[in-house]
Order: structure tokens, then C-alpha cells, then sequence
């Protein structure tokens, strides 16, 4: 019996998981069924580009930007019509206070692959 393992990725640890299977096999013999040894990492690569981490926002109100760069977990690309076409995604920034969801902020593709922009106006502070 084996467990075979993956953790990642390495490169955005906030998105990171892990998977791992187990699989009886006899050494020097082929995996005749099924897909061999199958590890499928579920989730999205999310790397949050703006605004950046502890932004302290004096004056309201305030526009505030949102960007983030969002991937299949694999890397590959999410665009307008491609093998992960970013019309079949709906990417938002959530506004919360006091641990309570105040406001959501849609997320548009930004016309670059894997990017989604969006704006928000802060109103009162806190």
C-alpha cells in the first residue's frame, strides 16, 4: 500500500492544499485499471494584487481598486474563450466589518489572462 501525496503551490501559499491517495500495488507490475495513481487538487491560485495588505485608508470617502490574479491551480490561464474561459467564472472582493459581510464587489476580467479588476467606494470609516 501506497500514499501518494501533493501540497501546493508553492508559489501562493495563502490558495495552498493538499491531496493524497492511497493505492495497493505489487512492485514491477503495471496499474491495468483505472488511471493509475489520479491526484486532483481542487481550487483557484489566488494572489490578491490590490489593494495591498494593511492599506490604511485615511480620508472617506475613498475609491479603493481591487485586483487579483486568478489561476487554475495547475496554472493554466483563465481567459474569454480559452480552455478556462473566464465567462464561466464569477470573481468578487467581499467587504466585511466585524466579521459580517457588508458588500460584494464584482470582479471583471481586465483584459489581461488570469486578471480581474473591480472598484469600490468606502463610505464611512471603519
Amino acid at each position: 500500500m501506497i500514499e501518494a501525496t501533493a501540497y501546493g503551490p508553492a508559489g501562493g501559499l495563502q490558495s495552498a492544499n493538499k491531496v493524497s491517495a492511497t493505492q495497493w500495488v505489487i512492485p514491477g507490475k503495471h496499474i491495468t485499471h483505472g488511471d493509475g495513481i489520479l491526484l486532483v487538487m481542487p481550487g483557484l491560485l489566488v494572489q490578491v494584487l490590490e489593494p495591498a495588505t494593511h492599506t490604511n485608508i485615511s480620508k472617506v470617502p475613498a475609491k479603493i481598486n481591487f485586483s487579483a490574479n486568478v489561476t487554475m491551480m495547475c496554472g493554466c490561464p483563465i481567459t474569454p474563450g480559452g480552455v478556462w474561459d473566464s465567462n464561466d467564472f464569477q470573481v468578487w472582493a467581499e467587504i466585511t466589518k466585524g466579521g459580517k459581510t457588508i458588500d460584494k464587489v464584482k470582479l471583471k476580467y481586465a483584459g489581461v489572462p488570469s486578471l480581474f479588476n473591480g472598484k469600490w467606494t468606502l463610505k464611512q470609516k471603519g
